[in-house]
């Protein structure tokens, strides 16, 4: 299934019927685990937005070996069925 669902040639196909390749921004998830604030940074220019996450937006959660969300008042974590590990492909 792993693999199945990472197969990503074809949908790009169809995509660039429609859009400019420039126009796709191809987020590269285990960099997101590793370092979610550069990624997200990138995710923010490539939008044209202004800057706005920062590391203050994440802490490393131990418990579950990765980064989650948080703000003035709350932090927030995926859910159970998520951060477990996956076998390498």
């Amino acid at each position: 299934k792993a693999v199945r669902i990472s197969q990503y040639a074809r949908y790009f196909k169809r995509w660039l019927q429609f859009f400019n390749l420039s126009q796709i921004l191809v987020v590269d998830g285990d960099l997101l685990i590793r370092d979610p604030v550069s990624e997200v940074q990138r995710a923010e220019a490539f939008l044209g937005l202004e800057p706005y996450v920062t590391a203050r937006n994440f802490f490393f959660n131990d418990t579950k070996g990765f980064f989650c969300l948080q703000n003035e008042v709350s932090r927030k974590c995926l859910a159970r069925s998520k951060g477990r590990k996956h076998p390498e492909v």
